[in-house]
């Protein structure tokens, strides 16, 4: 324990150094503490009954008195009983001491506040659990919270799930922001509800799991490191995930806002796009139809989604060229679901050209390096989240709705890919087939790839392709689309496989 003290010592010493927006030194101090702290030192009480659960409950606490009883209390009323409990007690709830001891649960006691974000790692590193439920210490769950949670994870492949915050009193006490309460259909979310969220342990840990560091916005900075090694597992809003919980009183609401003042610099500083995401999302919740269904990307075989179409531009040195495209896109487009991923060098200048576009479609910015001549076309390939992929240079501009006429093309041949006349630096292809392009280089140019994916040969074999009903009319279709695009294009010999 003695050695764990200087350790705190450490700790406390990023803070202060975060805390006077000193980021490098405090990032240096807190990656000396994560590397010498024992977790298993700190004084803790364990009555757990069970180690096969499928999900850790982990509530971090600090001068919660009776109200986390009465938290604790909702979690033990669960219809689902294959879960434990973990509490992280950073103080102050001495007054309860008594009662918290009669709850079968692992009680961890750190020596020092951790805040938050740390009692959450401290909470992780006990866990038997594969799934990892965080919860506020004065939320109360509702009785179908783990149940629904299984649910969700067990018939999706999500990486992560938010939940739908209601308040406790009747009227609220105050009114709750806009992302508590995003209805009642499951939506592409950002972690920014940190206190009603579900993750994979094992993703969790893989990608750092909290920042120590931050008290405010840990959930964004969290999800963006998600998202970035694991671009193809779905988080999501999911309203089924239900806990009463009132909105910060009037007289704690500054201190959160400066704290998540801070927390925003420090961001913007280590992980720029970490900063955008927040934002994008919140846009689109506000102008969401009220009502709208949006089904989950992910399933639980972990393929993309069929309908959806990925958009991968390819951006030169001017950023500032792909406004014209995108311009004509929203003025356009009328298929979705559709994503935008455009490689930023300069992430910062990137958002200011694209901030315009967020409430009308989905962008997603991606590392340079990925479209780099040392990437794999398969790389940015399992970036795609949709089925159909699309490429086109930054100059493209359209003129009319282009999207359903492609896709009608690629549904109705055999070919790989497909591109239309008036634009001839775009192409619509499947994704799978770029999957296993793995020696093709990202910067391949539209037209090589056009090639590459057009001139491999197709099987014969009839188990794959079946001999085609020569008496159905969408064969005599799709033939009569491959002679018009033949006529039209005149870019290549047309032949019957």
């Amino acid at each position: 324990m003695r050695q764990n003290q200087n350790v705190f010592t450490i700790f406390e010493e990023a803070r202060r150094l975060y805390l006077q927006e000193g980021f490098d030194e405090a990032r240096e101090q807190m990656a000396v503490y994560r590397q010498s702290v024992d977790y298993d030192s700190f004084p803790k009480q364990d009555k757990r009954s069970q180690k096969s659960v499928h999900f850790s409950v982990i509530i971090v606490s600090f001068n919660a008195g009776t109200a986390l009883l009465q938290c604790l209390e909702s979690v033990f009323n669960q219809t689902d009983t294959g879960f434990e409990v973990i509490l992280i007690d950073n103080g102050g709830n001495e007054a309860v001491r008594q009662q918290l001891a009669d709850f079968p649960m692992l009680w961890v006691s750190p020596p020092i506040n951790l805040l938050p974000s740390e009692g959450r790692n401290v909470g992780a590193h006990f866990a038997w659990g594969d799934r990892l439920i965080f919860l506020d210490d004065d939320a109360i769950m509702d009785y179908g919270y783990v149940s629904n949670a299984r649910e969700a994870m067990e018939n999706h492949d999500f990486l992560a799930i938010r939940g739908r915050i209601l308040p406790s009193g009747n009227p609220p006490k105050a009114q709750p922001p806009l992302h508590y309460d995003l209805g009642v259909y499951p939506l592409p979310a950002v972690l920014i509800t940190e206190g009603n969220m579900v993750i994979q342990k094992e993703e969790f840990v893989s990608v750092g799991e909290f920042d120590p560091l931050l008290f405010g916005h840990e959930g964004v900075e969290l999800t963006s490191r998600c998202l970035q090694k694991f671009p193809n597992r779905g988080i999501y809003y999911w309203p089924k995930l239900v806990i009463h919980h009132d909105f910060v009183s009037a007289e704690k609401l500054e201190a959160k806002k400066a704290r998540q003042t801070l927390a925003k610099k420090y961001i913007k500083k280590v992980s720029p796009l970490a900063g955008f995401l927040s934002e994008e999302y919140l846009i689109w919740y506000s102008l969401r139809p009220e009502g709208s269904a949006v089904e989950p990307v992910s399933s639980k075989n972990g393929k993309a989604v069929t309908e959806g179409v990925s958009i991968i531009i390819r951006v030169g040195e001017d950023i500032h060229s792909v406004k014209k495209f995108l311009g004509s896109f929203v003025r356009y487009n009328t298929h979705k679901p559709v994503e935008i991923l455009m490689p930023a060098a300069q992430p910062q200048e990137a958002l200011s050209v694209i901030k315009p576009f967020i409430p009308r479609v989905l962008i997603r910015l991606l590392p340079p390096e990925m479209m780099s001549s040392q990437a794999p076309m398969s790389k940015i390939a399992k970036t795609a989240r949709y089925e159909q992929v699309m490429f086109l240079e930054q100059h493209i501009v359209f003129e009319r709705d282009v999207l359903p006429g492609l896709l009608k093309s690629l549904s109705g041949c055999r070919e790989e890919a497909v591109r239309n006349s008036e634009l001839p630096s775009t192409l619509l292809c499947r994704r799978e087939p770029l999957v296993k392009l793995e020696r093709v280089s990202a910067d391949i140019s539209v037209s090589e790839l056009f090639g590459r994916l057009t001139s491999v040969a197709k099987p014969r074999s009839n188990k794959k392709y079946p001999i085609p009903d020569f008496s159905d009319e969408m064969f005599w279709r799709a033939l009569l689309i491959e002679k018009k695009k033949m006529i039209q294009k005149d870019f290549r010999e047309y032949r019957f496989r």
